[in-house]
């Protein structure tokens, strides 16, 4: 048997964790397509792709963001996008106006939450009346072991308790047919 050597330009493979942040910036920003000319709420700026899918598409784009250091890394496309960027955590920051934003953007945040009603009670307050909130999540079929993922289930009964209605939801498979990422739209009542 010959002995296989590996090209010095061949990627290293990818972290499950890589994988998934692929999937949502593929998907995710096709499930939200048609949010366009919008003021939106973006929960967590992460790498930043959603900040430029939402420019791109015309939204006015606010951004809330715990992290010092991500909100160094966005800096310049911030001054060159006119994107307003907020330091602080969604969960308890109480300086938006009601129905301030008609579409808030949540991607692959949630995972951490706890309170999961009053996450969407504080989407919910900050929507204009009939406005929508997406969320992507990593699916429990995806989940490393260690991870606390909501369920559908849960995700759509805090939804509800929160005053918001499940308008579609949507299941992105990776090549292994394995249920990546599940994806919702809520309304406001």
């Amino acid at each position: 048997m010959e002995p296989t050597h590996e090209s010095p330009y061949s990627e290293p493979p990818k972290s499950p964790q890589q994988v998934l942040l692929e999937a949502d910036a593929t998907a995710f920003p096709a499930f939200w397509q048609n949010l366009q000319n919008q003021t939106v709420l973006l929960v967590g700026w992460g790498h930043g792709h959603l900040a430029e899918s939402l420019v791109d598409a015309g939204n006015t784009v606010t951004c809330i963001e715990a992290s010092l250091d991500l909100i160094s890394k966005a800096r310049d496309f911030i001054e060159s996008h006119n994107v307003e960027m907020i330091h602080g955590d969604f969960l308890t920051f109480q300086d938006f106006s009601p129905h301030q934003f008609s579409a808030v953007v949540t991607s692959l945040v949630a995972e951490p939450v706890k309170d999961l009603p009053h996450l969407f009670r504080q989407a919910a307050a900050v929507l204009v009346n009939n406005g929508i909130l997406y969320l992507s999540e990593v699916h429990t079929e995806s989940a490393p072991p260690a991870n606390h993922i909501h369920s559908e289930e849960a995700i759509t009964l805090a939804a509800t308790q929160a005053g918001l209605d499940l308008e579609r939801t949507e299941t992105s498979y990776g090549a292994d047919l394995k249920a990546q990422l599940q994806m919702w739209e809520f309304r406001t009542r």
